[in-house]
């Protein structure tokens, strides 16, 4: 009978450390001493002790105002948040199936139309590798979606750098095509991969370095353009460019 009483105790113990490092009070004696003399009602006794019986004894401070309330209001709170959670998942794993799936089928059309019309042209495919770089180029700016953990603000911005990465590269390709455009994402594959990461999840400051965050993406913008465009942006451009930027910090 010890052996079953000691167990017992444990099974308490192991749920009070967990509960406590949620954010429960329990009292220092809400778990009956230990009898003289052990027995199968004492036994019993601990058996009976349920998760919601100690949850009735306890308070809960909760995390985001330090209010204190009950422990059954405090297990109501958690279930609360769990449910929001999980449905804020869901969306979340629904929002990026579909653009998957809206980037794939994306692709699809841009490869098709672009093979069918250079077939109609009669003109040689241009290199596997540097049709492959600039399909992965579109795939990352048409695959990107707001970070969970953003403010609406800050998703606001980012969805605001991946459409001008999107109309630069575009603008590219109608005055260049997309060989020529291709090659020089090719050539600065590795630079061009940072610069996306940065403009499409970055938050734009720089150790300090930049008293305005949003200075860094410009300039990682303007990079990019000069890129895929082979030259540096001319005067008017970057005004273009700074004025969008402006635009957005004065409605947000």
């Amino acid at each position: 009978m010890l052996s079953e009483y000691a167990k017992q105790l444990r099974r308490l113990k192991r749920f009070i450390i967990s509960a406590s490092e949620r954010g429960f009070i329990f009292s220092p004696d809400v778990i009956p001493n230990k009898p003289k003399r052990i027995t199968k009602a004492s036994i019993n006794k601990l058996k009976k002790i349920t998760p919601e019986e100690l949850y009735k004894k306890a308070k809960y401070i909760i995390p985001e105002t330090g209010e204190t309330v009950s422990g059954t209001e405090g297990r109501r709170y958690e279930r609360s948040k769990a449910s929001k959670k999980g449905a804020e998942t869901k969306k979340r794993k629904k929002m990026i199936a579909e653009a998957k799936a809206k980037a794939k089928k994306e692709r699809k059309r841009i490869r098709d139309k672009f093979y069918k019309d250079r077939e109609d042209k009669g003109v040689d495919d241009i290199p596997s590798q540097t049709f492959a770089t600039l399909e992965n180029v579109r795939e990352q700016i048409s695959q990107w979606i707001p970070q969970s953990h953003w403010s609406p603000s800050l998703s606001y911005a980012k969805e605001r750098d991946k459409n001008i990465l999107e109309n630069i590269l575009i603008g590219a390709i109608a005055q260049q095509g997309e060989e020529t455009v291709g090659q020089r994402l090719e050539e600065n594959s590795i630079e061009i991969n940072a610069l996306l990461q940065e403009i499409l999840y970055g938050s734009g400051s720089k150790e300090g370095n930049f008293k305005d965050g949003r200075t860094q993406v410009n300039f990682d913008l303007a990079r990019f353009s000069a890129i895929v465009m082979g030259r540096p942006l001319t005067v008017d451009e970057s005004i273009e460019l700074t004025d969008v930027s402006e635009n957005f910090e004065i409605n947000n």
